[in-house]
Protein backbone atom coordinates (compact mmCIF):
# COMPACT_ATOMS: atom_id res chain seq x y z
CA UNK A 1 0.00 0.00 0.00
CA UNK A 2 2.87 2.35 0.41
CA UNK A 3 4.77 1.64 -3.02
CA UNK A 4 0.95 2.72 -4.23
CA UNK A 5 1.00 5.43 -2.35
CA UNK A 6 4.51 6.89 -3.36
CA UNK A 7 3.49 6.36 -6.36
CA UNK A 8 0.35 8.27 -6.32
CA UNK A 9 1.97 10.99 -4.48
CA UNK A 10 5.06 11.38 -7.49
CA UNK A 11 2.69 11.26 -10.05
CA UNK A 12 0.46 14.24 -8.61
CA UNK A 13 3.54 16.22 -9.45
CA UNK A 14 3.09 15.37 -13.04
CA UNK A 15 -0.71 17.72 -12.94
CA UNK A 16 1.55 20.87 -13.53
CA UNK A 17 2.84 19.89 -17.08
CA UNK A 18 1.90 21.31 -20.20
CA UNK A 19 3.19 20.11 -23.12
CA UNK A 20 5.52 22.30 -25.52
CA UNK A 21 3.68 23.96 -28.88
CA UNK A 22 4.89 25.73 -31.11
CA UNK A 23 3.90 28.68 -28.87
CA UNK A 24 6.90 28.06 -27.12
CA UNK A 25 9.03 28.67 -30.07
CA UNK A 26 8.98 32.53 -29.23
CA UNK A 27 10.73 31.75 -25.16
CA UNK A 28 13.61 29.33 -26.40
CA UNK A 29 14.24 30.30 -30.30
CA UNK A 30 13.78 26.57 -30.94
CA UNK A 31 10.97 23.95 -30.42
CA UNK A 32 12.68 23.19 -26.97
CA UNK A 33 11.30 25.94 -24.73
CA UNK A 34 14.30 28.16 -22.69
CA UNK A 35 15.04 26.68 -18.78
CA UNK A 36 15.50 30.31 -17.59
CA UNK A 37 13.45 32.61 -17.07
CA UNK A 38 14.59 35.85 -19.10
CA UNK A 39 17.93 37.95 -18.52
CA UNK A 40 17.08 41.27 -16.48
CA UNK A 41 13.70 39.79 -14.46
CA UNK A 42 12.44 40.85 -11.57
CA UNK A 43 11.91 37.53 -9.99
CA UNK A 44 10.35 36.51 -6.74
CA UNK A 45 11.06 33.06 -4.56
CA UNK A 46 8.02 31.43 -3.21
CA UNK A 47 7.86 27.30 -2.09
CA UNK A 48 5.22 25.29 -1.30
CA UNK A 49 5.78 22.85 1.59
CA UNK A 50 4.89 19.27 0.94
CA UNK A 51 7.04 17.64 2.89
CA UNK A 52 5.02 16.12 5.79
CA UNK A 53 2.44 14.58 3.23
CA UNK A 54 4.64 13.74 0.14
CA UNK A 55 8.25 14.25 1.18
CA UNK A 56 8.18 17.01 -1.36
CA UNK A 57 9.07 20.49 -1.63
CA UNK A 58 8.87 23.22 -4.28
CA UNK A 59 11.00 26.15 -4.49
CA UNK A 60 8.85 28.95 -7.06
CA UNK A 61 10.88 31.55 -9.14
CA UNK A 62 7.89 33.55 -10.17
CA UNK A 63 7.72 36.91 -12.41
CA UNK A 64 7.00 40.34 -10.57
CA UNK A 65 3.17 41.09 -11.93
CA UNK A 66 2.50 37.17 -12.50
CA UNK A 67 -0.17 37.30 -10.20
CA UNK A 68 -2.71 34.91 -11.85
CA UNK A 69 -0.06 32.69 -11.72
CA UNK A 70 0.99 33.48 -8.22
CA UNK A 71 -2.88 32.64 -7.11
CA UNK A 72 -2.33 29.20 -8.88
CA UNK A 73 0.45 27.96 -7.09
CA UNK A 74 -0.77 29.26 -4.26
CA UNK A 75 -4.45 27.65 -4.52
CA UNK A 76 -2.89 24.48 -5.82
CA UNK A 77 -0.39 24.05 -2.69
CA UNK A 78 -3.46 24.75 -0.43
CA UNK A 79 -5.19 22.12 -2.50
CA UNK A 80 -2.31 19.47 -1.46
CA UNK A 81 -2.47 20.18 2.49
CA UNK A 82 0.79 22.49 1.55
CA UNK A 83 2.22 25.53 3.61
CA UNK A 84 2.66 28.57 0.53
CA UNK A 85 5.20 30.98 1.64
CA UNK A 86 8.18 32.94 0.67
CA UNK A 87 10.97 31.12 1.91
CA UNK A 88 13.59 28.75 0.50
CA UNK A 89 13.44 24.81 0.75
CA UNK A 90 15.26 23.62 3.57
CA UNK A 91 18.22 21.92 2.75
CA UNK A 92 18.22 19.06 5.42
CA UNK A 93 17.32 15.76 4.90
CA UNK A 94 16.54 16.73 1.17
CA UNK A 95 18.21 13.43 -0.52
CA UNK A 96 17.45 14.94 -4.20
CA UNK A 97 16.30 18.01 -6.20
CA UNK A 98 14.93 18.54 -10.04
CA UNK A 99 15.62 21.48 -11.10
CA UNK A 100 14.58 23.74 -13.81
CA UNK A 101 11.02 22.40 -14.31
CA UNK A 102 9.07 24.92 -16.41
CA UNK A 103 5.37 24.53 -15.04
CA UNK A 104 3.78 25.79 -18.29
CA UNK A 105 5.72 26.08 -21.55
CA UNK A 106 3.15 28.02 -23.04
CA UNK A 107 3.52 31.19 -20.43
CA UNK A 108 6.80 30.54 -18.71
CA UNK A 109 6.35 32.46 -16.07
CA UNK A 110 7.40 30.23 -13.39
CA UNK A 111 10.15 28.27 -13.15
CA UNK A 112 10.96 26.12 -10.35
CA UNK A 113 12.87 23.38 -8.53
CA UNK A 114 11.13 20.40 -6.72
CA UNK A 115 13.29 18.72 -3.52
CA UNK A 116 12.35 15.78 -2.14
CA UNK A 117 12.75 14.88 1.49
CA UNK A 118 13.05 11.48 3.33
CA UNK A 119 9.99 11.16 5.29
CA UNK A 120 8.86 7.84 7.27
CA UNK A 121 6.10 5.78 5.81
CA UNK A 122 7.28 7.11 2.66
CA UNK A 123 9.71 5.58 -0.09
CA UNK A 124 11.26 7.65 -2.71
CA UNK A 125 13.60 5.87 -5.25
CA UNK A 126 16.39 7.23 -7.38
CA UNK A 127 14.50 5.41 -10.20
CA UNK A 128 11.47 6.75 -9.51
CA UNK A 129 12.70 10.16 -9.11
CA UNK A 130 14.67 9.91 -12.42
CA UNK A 131 11.45 9.06 -14.41
CA UNK A 132 9.34 11.66 -11.91
CA UNK A 133 11.96 14.53 -12.73
CA UNK A 134 12.47 13.47 -16.55
CA UNK A 135 8.48 13.34 -17.34
CA UNK A 136 8.79 17.35 -15.92
CA UNK A 137 11.60 18.45 -17.73
CA UNK A 138 13.58 18.48 -14.95
CA UNK A 139 17.07 17.47 -14.26
CA UNK A 140 17.72 15.13 -11.00
CA UNK A 141 20.56 15.58 -8.51
CA UNK A 142 21.14 13.39 -5.93
CA UNK A 143 22.16 15.76 -2.67
CA UNK A 144 22.53 12.48 -0.02
CA UNK A 145 21.92 8.79 0.26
Amino acid sequence: MKTVLTFFLLICSLHVIATPSAESTKYGGNSTPALSLPENTNTTLYRCNLITSSGQCREYQILSGAQDSLSDLQDGCKSMAGIFDQTECPAANAIAKCSDIVRNYNQPDVIYDNYYYRVEGLQLHGASLAYVCGELGGDLSQLSQ
